[in-house]
């Protein structure tokens, strides 16, 4: 089979041979390479073709050029040689030889339209390329038909066919190499290379493949030999080619241009539509939009239509170099010079300018115009034109000059109501105060009742129209500006729990549990004002009671660095979400009926709104309707300096060399503390119980200093300081220069003042802080303390902290608690003996231990016990006497209220006996047996206490007054020697202000009281 094809062994004398025309030889590999160039520009113009059909009909062309192109190369080389032999051509195979070069041409084009080409992709193709090329070349020496017969040598045939791959490859990585290697190269550059390369493949292949074919037999000496046929058929071969190959190009350039005009007419469409849309812009943009030249005069490039609207002429009049109207011409000569200034600024500064100025219409009308623009600079960089847009903004301008107008009306007439409203609730207060205080005489005489019930209106009226003054005039001050805040040193601590004794009464009223809460972290002493602190929580706290019927009312304050948070919550009616937004404005509340209901006027929020924000603070509502409200208030207190650096120093420093120190107060527990504290420091305390007391205990005995209590029964302690400076003979004398220390619960500066002006040294407060109460000494006695020695502790049998305590239930009895309270175990177990005597009316079934209707008997009766348990470390009666207090005061149904009473009375039972059993173990382990174990009298003495006290009572209670503390250290000295009813029904009349009903019942308890006959009735 393969040797009627190839030949591998054969007499070169049987060989015909034969020679090329080498005109001809030319002209084929021109046919070649011109056909390359053209079928390769074919598929780099179907690359940029848009449409996919028309790419694909202009790349199937190229592909028919240049296999056109390949097939006409082949027989021109064919008819280059000359043989001495008649050859003829198959012209059925002669026709199937075009399709392998037609297809080479598809795949070779195919991949130079794209615009990469892999490895992979190169050598794949390049081989596809050189193989059609090769079937194309043998299948066109197959349709030669002659006498000699064609054998091909098998190592040529197969260089011809590596020649055809090898250089179809390079003819393919050409076109994308040179792409690569010279990229400034034009694109025709690139083409001619890749195509001569390729056209070169095509001959090198033919022309190998016909060095490799063999022809076997004798030459016809017949043949003629004349080259002038076969050149007349190549040139006419190579006219063809070149004509079809030039149509192809001449047709893809018309595809090509097809597209572009399409593109051309696309885009200018599109330029269109985007000038109609500019130009829509421009004509609805409200102001004039305008383009003008970096030139002297500004000469106007382009003016928006709406210059017509604002000036009055039309855009042309401003156009060309000798316009008829000029913008400057319509700008007064300060605002143009001015105007060219801020643009000349601007452009140098490169930035957007904007102006302001008035321009006249050509009516004569005045407009006011608002400008902005920038430089545009051209292609070189330089500035051109200044493009901008105008304004018309007179209606604003109008406006803004009439709301200034309006502004001042408005803030002159909010002067003018604040100074009326200031002048007015001056003017009323003074005939108010006349109307009160005359109403209070008149109370203070014989009335019928009927009548005094009609005073008692008329006054309770006017000190409510007296409080709503006193916001008016808040309000006021607070609007015109007029309110000054002051910073000064306070307890904030003291203040919530002064407020919350205050607000206790109206809260009692009405059954609610009233709480305060105050963080560790808040500090004992802050610096703001307290004066506007105490209104707006006053503010708050009485409208939390007010609105609340049922439940708990409490106030929180906590801290956050500098700032300290508070919240006042109540479980009242709430405030519905719609009112929230206007719940601090004036006059406003959270229901239109609540006037009428709870009474006020809706300016307590609104005044603690504005005090708060004069406070740089901020406030705030969080409520649910029906479930109650919670206001927030967030203040900078920060903690006081002064008491920072107090707190700093060491307590050792305020030693103080042994002294004789006269303690004045009517309180045992006060005393007793006071000598324990002292006492344990060396100093020699001695104990009065009143100011008249204090002057007998000078006239024959003296003293290094006297501490004090402002308010005592029989002398309170601001006479007697004046007493003994009146006592005093001259300068000289020892008790004129004896120093007076005052002690007073009241943090309040009148207070101190008011000791000062009695003749006091100094002032401390209580509840007793040791260190400031030594430092305060130590400064009225002029004594430096940072010199003093340290004391050594006192003698005595007294256990050390940390001394053994004995086996107990501290659930019941906290003897270390007990310990930390009173600092001294002797003391603290007479304080239990005591208390397991006075409260031995639990041990049996007498009418204290069982359960009264009487709810404020139960609850003063439960609040009494809960502070007892406090102090002496009694958890469990602490708890359950803080639970039949809620109970009581929560629930008006008297099952439960009688349950939780029950199980107080349980609780205290237990606490009783083992308090009585720690009590004896303490006194037989501290080796104390003189323990009060006596009942308490009834004696002279306190018989003269307890009528001074009464006298006070019956002129406070005439002046419609409740004396503290008087009154409360009356219903101590009383209470063992009264019936519980009575000394109860005493204290009610004087919590409901009673104080008609309070005279009558202080004269049936004074009835009640043992007479001197039997001073010793044992309790």
């Amino acid at each position: 089979m393969l040797s009627n094809f190839f030949v591998w062994a054969i007499d070169p004398g049987l060989l015909l041979y034969g020679r090329y025309n080498p005109w001809l030889v030319a002209l084929s590999i021109f046919v070649a390479m011109f056909s390359s160039t053209m079928g390769l520009q074919a598929a780099f113009s179907a690359r940029r073709i848009g449409q996919p059909g028309l790419r694909l009909a202009t790349r199937l062309a190229g592909s028919l050029a240049l296999g056109g192109g390949v097939w006409a190369m082949h027989f021109i080389g064919m008819l280059s040689f000359e043989l001495c032999t008649y050859v003829d051509y198959n012209p059925g195979i002669t026709a199937l030889s075009f399709l392998p070069g037609a297809a080479a041409a598809w795949v070779a084009l195919g991949l130079v339209s794209q615009t990469t080409i892999t490895r992979k992709e190169l050598l794949i193709g390049g081989c596809l390329v050189g193989a059609g090329i090769g079937t194309m070349h043998y299948t066109g020496m197959a349709a030669m038909s002659m006498a000699p017969a064609l054998r091909y040598d098998p190592f040529m045939f197969a260089l011809s066919i590596v020649v055809a791959v090898g250089l179809a490859i390079l003819a393919l990585w050409v076109r994308f190499g040179l792409a690569s290697l010279y990229p400034g190269r034009s694109e025709l550059f690139q083409t001619a290379m890749s195509g001569a390369v390729m056209g070169l493949a095509i001959a090198g292949m033919h022309y190998t493949g016909m060095a490799a074919a063999k022809l076997v037999g004798a030459a016809d000496l017949q043949y003629p030999v004349s080259a002038h046929e076969a050149t007349s058929l190549s040139l006419l071969i190579t006219l063809i080619t070149v004509v079809a190959s030039i149509l192809v190009v001449a047709t893809t350039a018309a595809s090509r241009y097809r597209e572009l005009v399409q593109e051309l007419r696309a885009k200018e469409s599109r330029v269109k539509a985007s000038e109609d849309q500019f130009r829509t812009l421009i004509r609805n943009i409200p102001g004039i939009s305008y383009r003008c030249r970096f030139a002297q005069g500004w000469p106007v490039v382009f003016a928006s239509d709406a210059v017509t609207l604002i000036t009055g002429y039309k855009p042309t009049a401003f156009l060309g170099l000798h316009p008829a109207v000029r913008f400057a011409d319509l700008v007064r000569l300060e605002d143009v010079e001015r105007i060219n200034g801020l643009i000349k600024a601007a452009i140098q500064e490169s930035r957007p300018f904007v102006m302001e100025f008035q321009m006249r219409h050509k009516d004569g009308s005045t407009r006011w115009i608002w400008g902005s623009g920038s430089a545009v600079s051209n292609s070189e960089g330089r500035i051109e034109w200044v493009d901008g847009v105008l304004l018309d903004i007179t209606e604003r301008r109008l406006m803004e000059e009439a709301l200034r107008e309006a502004k001042l009306r408005a803030e002159q007439a909010a002067q003018a109501r604040s100074a009326f409203l200031a002048n007015m609730s001056h003017e009323i207060r003074t005939p108010m105060n006349a109307i009160l205080g005359f109403t209070d005489v008149v109370l203070h005489g014989e009335l019928k009742p009927d009548q005094r019930k009609h005073l008692e209106t008329v006054q309770r009226s006017a000190r409510s129209l007296l409080h709503l003054l006193n916001d008016i005039l808040d309000s006021s001050k607070l609007d015109r500006g007029a309110l000054q805040l002051e910073t000064l040193a306070f307890s904030l601590p003291d203040l919530i729990q002064q407020l919350c004794a205050e607000q206790s009464i109206q809260a009692g009223h009405k059954h609610l549990m009233l709480r305060s809460d105050v963080a560790p972290d808040i500090g004992p002493i802050v610096d703001g004002d307290p004066h506007r602190l105490r209104q707006i929580l006053l503010n708050l706290l009485g409208n939390a009671i007010k609105f609340t019927n049922q439940g708990e009312v409490s106030i929180m304050a906590t801290r956050h660095g500098d700032l300290v948070h508070f919240a006042v919550r109540d479980t009242g009616i709430g405030i519905a979400p719609e009112r929230l937004p206007v719940i601090f404005d004036a006059f406003t509340q959270a229901d239109a009926s609540m006037s009428r209901r709870y009474g006020g006027t809706g300016l307590g929020t609104t005044i603690s709104k504005q005090l708060v924000e004069l406070m740089q603070g901020r406030i705030w509502v969080e409520s649910e309707l029906g479930q109650g409200s919670t206001f927030h208030v967030e203040l900078r207190l920060p903690v006081s300096a002064a008491h920072e650096a107090s707190a700093s120093k060491p307590v050792v420093g305020l030693q103080l060399p042994p002294l004789r120190i006269l303690v004045a107060d009517d309180v045992e527990q006060n005393t007793e503390l006071l000598t324990i504290l002292l006492g344990r420091l060396g100093h020699d305390v001695h104990v009065v119980h009143n100011g008249q007391q204090v002057l007998d205990y000078l006239a024959h005995a003296a003293v290094d200093v006297v501490l004090m209590d402002v308010q005592m029964p029989v002398m309170d302690g601001l006479t007697a300081t004046r007493a003994i400076r009146a006592h005093a003979k001259d300068d000289d004398d020892v008790i004129a220069k004896l120093p007076v220390i005052g002690l007073s619960a009241s943090v309040q500066q009148a207070d101190r003042q008011a000791a000062l002006a009695a003749g006091m040294n100094g002032f401390a407060s209580k509840p007793v802080d040791m260190p400031a109460l030594l430092t305060e000494m130590a400064r009225v006695l002029g004594q430096d303390v940072a010199e003093q020695p340290l004391m050594p502790p006192p003698a005595g049998p007294a256990p050390a902290p940390d001394s053994p305590l004995p086996p107990h239930d501290k659930e019941l009895v906290d003897l270390a608690k007990g310990w930390a309270v009173w600092s001294d175990m002797r003391a603290y177990a007479r304080a239990l003996t005591r208390f397991v005597q006075e409260e031995a009316w639990c041990l049996d079934d007498g009418p204290r231990s069982s359960w009264r209707e009487d709810l404020a008997a139960a609850r003063a009766e439960a609040h009494r016990i809960k502070g007892l348990a406090a102090n002496l470390g009694l958890h469990r009666l602490e708890q359950a006497a803080h639970k039949a207090e809620r109970l009581v005061n929560l629930n008006h149904s008297p099952e439960a209220a009688a349950e939780g009473w029950a199980a107080l009375v349980r609780v205290a039972q237990l606490t009783l006996s083992e308090a009585a059993r720690c009590a004896q173990i303490l006194q037989a382990q501290q080796g104390d047996h003189t323990a009060d174990t006596a009942p308490a009298v009834w004696d002279a003495a306190l018989s003269d206490t307890v009528q001074s006290l009464s006298r006070v009572l019956h002129q406070g209670f005439q002046r419609s007054e409740r004396p503290e503390p008087a009154f409360t250290d009356f219903c101590e000295h009383v209470r063992p020697f009264v019936a519980a009813d009575s000394l109860t029904q005493l204290e009610n009349a004087v919590d409901e202000f009673d104080f008609d009903q309070a005279l009558t019942c202080l004269s049936s308890v004074l009835h009640e009281l043992p007479s001197s006959e039997n001073s010793h009735a044992p309790l």
